[in-house]
């Protein structure tokens, strides 16, 4: 066990905020780390602990130390999440036994990929390190989101994940367009050498080049996973702007984010807009009343001024855009039949071979690499992990409440709303890329703050009532009011 350099500055930070600080502190740094996905914040073996986990044990810490009184907020937290809970010691069980219970009964893809050099190649089903770090992973998220549900439960911190989501906005565009001007990994710009140290995590750390044009990968190991939590947080902040939470920061955040991500290149980045615009498509004809005319003019007017900058692009620099599109063919078109493509279709098919051979059961977190999120579930962990997964993922969004597709006032269940929205279409571009069953832990931080939010949010309604003036009908006589005893 090595603490990195980050991991230290990390400790410093978080020692007065355990000691004497608040759980919404912690929140915040942990928002922060966020963006630094391809950093390492602690070595173990020849694994590495990213800062935003590094953080989120350190948050555990912190709300186990909490006052007596708020730890009466964890109940709740388990009884609001319980698929998510339900799900996650499920798949810990099925990572400890799945793998002896099926030993050697199917060759497949390892996760970590040591020791392999052809496209195809596999290892035979048998218990491995990967079973005990996906089964850390998939804790980490259900411990994310209970974090998340007892904070949000508090009146007030609804404002708290807008600004923080605004602030890693910001922060996550400017070190992604830095990772551009930085260039490819051999390029002498000043830039690339702070890249490099703090891209320190124990993975490949992939600097996406072609022809000349570098693809926006961030403190990220690759573009796609950049891409795909850009997207997350994109969904989030133009659902807090469709619902006027803090229109003026969120909305010109949104358009700036959603420009990064069509100059991604990112397959997983271009999927998840498509999804995002079919389903805000369907939303706009359920319930008209989601938009408003001015924001529907707002809408129009950016996209015709990127189609007008996207033409005055090609006739400016013709050569530009010539080289930009045969990247944008290689990177998203030219991947179904290109290597990766043939080899991610392999890994599909062979989570389906897992989900057979254990008999619907699964074979256990880590067991297997897939090729999304969902053929990653089945085959590690069978009808049980799928159906449990679907259920939180349905408690999260409410498709039958009307709050879920019209504008309500009450701020906490616009900020809810939107949080479950971004949590059910950062789903998305997870379905295709991601390679284990842990949807990560902005999946469930999402979803507990949406919980959370909506929960406290009916509970005000519904105590509405209570709160209002007696305003008798004509004829009664209102009831009598209470007061200080009369003298006799």
């Amino acid at each position: 066990m090595e603490l990195t350099f980050i991991g230290m500055f990390i400790i410093l930070v978080s020692i007065p905020i355990i000691l004497g600080g608040g759980l919404e502190a912690m929140f915040i740094l942990m928002l922060l780390c966020g963006p630094m996905n391809g950093s390492a914040a602690m070595y173990l073996s020849s694994s590495s602990i990213t800062p935003v986990h590094f953080v989120l044990a350190l948050t555990t810490i912190r709300l186990l130390m909490s006052p007596p009184a708020f730890q009466r907020d964890n109940i709740p937290a388990l009884l609001h999440n319980w698929p998510l809970v339900a799900f996650t010691f499920y798949g810990v069980v099925m990572a400890a036994l799945a793998p002896r219970i099926f030993y050697h009964a199917a060759d497949l893809p390892s996760l970590r990929g040591i020791k392999l050099r052809g496209l195809y190649d596999t290892v035979q089903l048998a218990p491995s390190m990967q079973n005990i770090t996906t089964s850390i992973y998939l804790i980490g998220t259900m411990v994310a989101a209970m974090v998340a549900h007892v904070l949000f439960s508090r009146p007030g911190n609804a404002r708290l994940l807008v600004k923080g989501a605004i602030v890693i906005g910001w922060i996550n565009l400017g070190i992604g367009i830095l990772s551009v001007l930085a260039g490819p990994s051999d390029a002498p710009t000043f830039l690339r050498p702070v890249f490099e140290l703090f891209r320190n995590g124990a993975y490949a750390q992939l600097n996406h080049e072609f022809k000349g044009y570098v693809r926006v990968t961030g403190l990220f190991p690759e573009a796609s996973a950049y891409a795909a939590y850009t997207f997350t947080w994109f969904c989030f902040i133009f659902e807090c702007w469709l619902r006027d939470v803090q229109p003026r920061r969120t909305g010109p955040l949104a358009l700036t984010m959603f420009v990064v991500l069509l100059i991604s290149t990112s397959s997983s980045a271009y999927i998840g807009l498509t999804a995002f615009s079919v389903v805000l498509v369907i939303r706009l004809i359920l319930s008209p009343a989601l938009i408003s005319s001015s924001k529907m003019g707002v809408l129009a007017a950016a996209g015709l001024a990127g189609l007008i900058g996207s033409i005055g692009a090609m006739v400016a620099v013709p050569h530009f855009a010539e080289g930009f599109g045969d990247m944008l063919e290689h990177m998203t078109v030219g991947k179904s039949t290109s290597t990766s493509g043939l080899q991610r279709a392999f890994w599909a098919r062979k989570s389906v071979e897992a989900f057979q051979v254990s008999g619907g059961l699964g074979v256990g977190p880590g067991s297997l690499r897939s090729s999304g999120l969902f053929t990653a579930i089945l085959g590690s962990s069978g009808v049980i992990g799928l159906s449990l997964f679907l259920t939180h993922l349905y408690r999260v969004l409410r498709p039958l409440a009307s709050s879920t597709y019209t504008p309500v006032a009450d701020e906490d269940s616009s900020v809810g709303v939107a949080a479950a929205w971004a949590a059910i279409l950062c789903v998305i571009p997870l379905g295709i890329a991601a390679s284990s069953p842990d949807p990560g832990l902005d999946f469930g931080l999402l979803t507990g703050a949406a919980l959370a939010l909506r929960n406290r949010a009916g509970s005000a309604l519904r105590t509405l009532p209570a709160r209002l003036p007696y305003r008798p009908l004509p004829g009664l006589t209102p009831p009598a009011q209470a007061g200080p005893p009369r003298q006799a």
